[in-house]
């Protein structure tokens, strides 16, 4: 199964070279450019081993300021930094997610880069020794006919 720290990482990796500092604790409050990213997970089992992961991820962006102000051309620049750098196929460990879209927003001085993580993924054989199930066990019923004969009429 691919970890969500393997996730982190690949992010950290890849936004570090835009030489900015990366946040997936809190908000940094700061006066120097930083990133957030925030990561929403939710996953859908089909059977035992394998299930569908879908991570949206918002990564955001707080710009340079001059002389207390927000520089806007920078949040424009690096929404096209960042789609060259994450987009079509982004890679964590020996995995290659291809992103379909990407959706660029700003909001409050904030540059928002949002997209989804669509995969499949499966349990290694150590992870699924450590899924217990409690297995079914015989059931007795007996039913009573009220009236009618067996076939219920």
């Amino acid at each position: 199964m691919l970890s969500l720290r393997a996730i982190q990482r690949a992010f950290v990796q890849k936004l570090s070279k835009l030489k900015y500092d990366v946040s997936f604790d809190e908000v940094i409050q700061a006066d120097r450019p930083f990133f957030y990213i925030d990561l929403s997970i939710r996953s859908k089992s089909f059977d035992d081993v394998y299930f569908d992961r879908y991570i949206q991820v918002d990564i955001m962006f707080t710009p340079p300021k001059r002389n207390g102000r927000i520089q806007t051309k920078e949040l424009y620049l690096m929404a096209d930094e960042l789609e060259k750098l994450i987009r079509p196929i982004f890679y964590v460990e020996d995995r290659a997610i291809t992103i379909m879209e990407a959706e660029q927003t700003i909001v409050d001085g904030i540059l928002h880069y949002m997209f989804d993580l669509d995969f499949t993924d499966a349990f290694t054989d150590e992870e699924q020794e450590q899924i217990t199930y409690e297995l079914m066990r015989e059931l007795d019923v007996t039913i009573n006919y009220v009236g009618g004969n067996e076939d219920g009429k």
